[in-house]
């Protein structure tokens, strides 16, 4: 898993260095612009972590979007069970071991499938089978 050593240009006086692992640099992009993170040096590490823990620590770690209300990691990222966060940390899911080219929507419950059709935007009837909603989540995938 990569590493770097980034700074945070806040404003011109407010530079903070972090160390983040690949995964996390399009969050901090996504909060304080692609300009204000600068990457500095890539670091080796060799530290492997659970999707499902490190999707946890990222909700802790960065918060909620002010005006979205959600966690950063979820506005970058998605619901941690779309599998981006897992792809992106190099294609390992919990379970298989590699996250599926196409996702297993009719593993999820209907409650998952409507909390996922929601974040995508998606306006789903009220009385919409599970039958629907998996094929509304293939075709908006």
């Amino acid at each position: 898993m990569k590493l770097f050593r980034c700074v945070i240009v806040r404003d011109p006086m407010e530079k903070i260095v972090r160390e983040i692992f690949a995964h996390e640099l399009p969050i901090l992009q996504a909060m304080h612009g692609e300009s204000a993170v600068v990457i500095e040096e890539e670091i080796e590490a060799s530290l492997d972590r659970d999707p499902s823990s490190e999707y946890q620590r990222l909700e802790g770690l960065y918060g909620l979007h002010p005006e979205a209300g959600v966690p950063w990691v979820q506005v970058v990222y998605g619901l941690e069970m779309e599998g981006r966060l897992a792809k992106a940390m190099g294609g390992r899911s919990v379970s298989s071991g590699a996250v599926p080219d196409e996702m297993d929507y009719e593993s999820f419950t209907a409650v998952e499938l409507r909390a996922l059709l929601d974040e995508r935007g998606v306006e789903v009837p009220s009385r919409a089978s599970k039958g629907e909603l998996v094929a509304l989540a293939k075709a908006t995938a």
